[in-house]
């Protein structure tokens, strides 16, 4: 699973549909929060040479803390033991979530990204 979205490369300052997968993510059931940083590529295949080298850098980086208010919307056990359901999955769940202001307007950016 990834996201489509689009970013500023930030390597070349242009603008790209980019590929966004998780690259780290912490869940704590004790603490009640999680943790995630994910990586934007110009491609899926890049995305999977990046696994294993180094040498190849994401063009943008976000990171999403989870606080416990909202732990148990996305992580809760009756929801990650369902079947097609995993703690991977809901924190992509969770990056997508809408966030809206005081003026009902969209604040996340990836409410709107594409799941592939």
């Amino acid at each position: 699973m990834a996201l489509k979205k689009t970013t500023i490369d930030k390597t070349t300052g242009e603008e790209v549909l980019a590929y966004w997968r998780i690259a780290l993510n912490n869940v704590s059931r004790s603490d009640k929060t999680a943790h995630i940083e994910i990586l934007a590529f110009k491609s899926e295949e890049i995305s999977e040479l990046a696994k294993s080298n180094k040498n190849i850098v994401a063009i943008d980086h976000k990171t999403f803390d989870v606080n416990p208010t909202d732990f148990d919307t996305y992580y809760a056990i009756p929801i990650v033991s369902q079947e097609g359901e995993n703690e991977t999955k809901q924190s992509y769940n969770y990056i997508k979530r809408s966030v809206l202001d005081e003026n009902g307007l969209e604040t996340n950016e990836f409410a709107n990204s594409l799941d592939i």
